[in-house]
């Protein structure tokens, strides 16, 4: 079940139901473990969509999928580890559905960084068995989709003979609204689920060596953390200038967002769209983040403050915290940008033919 409120696949995921629903679609969801997870199981039954729930279910998947299969024109699969359960079966039923596969991020490009950074052989061995996962899963689908051309230029090189297209990770409706007067404006925040290793990666360098460096120009500084999942040594990084929220509710995060001058993104490895990075920008907060956080971001090069060593990090969001008007200025051009990009007539015109949706 999408917890669309905790981390960004699952609003990815959330975001895409709700726009194939609104585009006249009849939406069934299949969970993989079959439970009914509150409140989110009931927010997509009141979307209209039938949510297929329960031991029943768990135990007779297999018979629905080919009692049902005549009734079904697309069949949308997420992760590799989830589709790979399903898509043998999927690819016997009679009539056969068109598969389409939503990778999320691609694995062996995030743990094969995570190597290049750590060393660790033990990450090396978890990407060669990714590696396999994925490609053998592609060859099963009708198309692969990833949120940034970076990983689906990666997966034509390997493959040139595979359907590879790019989908937008997030799907916004109007930009937020909000206090757009910088001046008023005081804070940094970082948001990012813990369950993902290169968010805690990423946080812990940018605490232990970045913002050292932007307390010597900005001493009244406070920065925000925000996730769901915090591991302890996130929870201790607590002090006078560092508050933890943990988990706060979208509510919550608008209002947060609202009241501070930047996000930071300091990831050191991973792969795919950030939903954090889109997130900000649709907020209309300015981004400071890595190469490996602007990834895939469409006019990353002017929307984005862009920089990889501890002591640029801290000097570039030492300037931009201080210019309150080329923080009024990103925080427009990001808006503008989700809009043109991200809006749900540009996401529809960009799947409309895949999923056979009628103009």
């Amino acid at each position: 079940m999408p917890h669309f409120d905790k981390d960004a696949g699952s609003r990815s995921t959330f975001q895409y139901i709700k726009l194939l629903v609104e585009a006249g679609c009849n939406v069934k969801f299949l969970g993989d473990n079959f439970y009914r997870h509150e409140p989110y199981t009931t927010v997509l039954e009141q979307m209209g969509v039938e949510v297929l729930v329960g031991e029943t279910m768990n135990r007779s998947w297999k018979q629905w999928l080919k009692e049902t299969a005549a009734t079904i024109d697309v069949i949308y699969l997420h992760r590799p580890h989830i589709a790979s359960n399903y898509i043998d079966v999927i690819n016997t039923l009679k009539p056969k559905p068109r598969t389409l596969y939503f990778g999320h991020d691609l694995h062996h490009l995030r743990l094969e960084r995570e190597f290049a950074l750590t060393g660790d052989k033990k990450v090396k061995a978890d990407a060669a068995r990714w590696h396999q996962k994925e490609y053998a899963l592609f060859d099963k689908v009708d198309v692969v989709y990833y949120p940034s051309s970076v990983e689906v230029d990666a997966v034509k090189a390997e493959r040139p003979d595979l359907a590879v297209r790019v989908l937008p990770l997030n799907v916004f409706q109007e930009p937020s609204s909000g206090n757009s007067s910088f001046d008023t404006r005081t804070g940094i925040v970082f948001v990012g689920g813990f369950n993902h290793p290169p968010n805690a990666d990423g946080l812990r360098w940018f605490c232990h060596e970045v913002l050292p460096l932007i307390m010597r120009e900005l001493p009244d500084l406070v920065l925000h953390i925000v996730g769901s999942n915090m591991p302890d040594d996130i929870l201790e990084l607590a002090d006078e200038h560092v508050i933890v929220h943990g988990f706060i509710s979208d509510d919550e995060l608008v209002t947060l967002y609202s009241g501070v001058r930047v996000s930071v993104v300091p990831l050191r490895f991973g792969a795919g769209v950030k939903g954090k990075v889109l997130e900000a920008l649709h907020a209309g907060v300015p981004v400071v983040t890595t190469s490996v956080g602007a990834e895939g971001i469409p006019e990353s090069e002017t929307l984005l403050t862009i920089a990889d060593e501890a002591e640029t990090m801290a000097s570039a969001l030492t300037a931009l915290y201080t210019n309150v008007d080329r923080l009024e200025a990103l925080a427009h051009a990001g808006q503008r940008m989700i809009a043109n990009e991200f809006s749900t007539g540009a996401v529809l015109a960009h799947i409309r033919e895949d999923f056979l949706i009628k103009p």
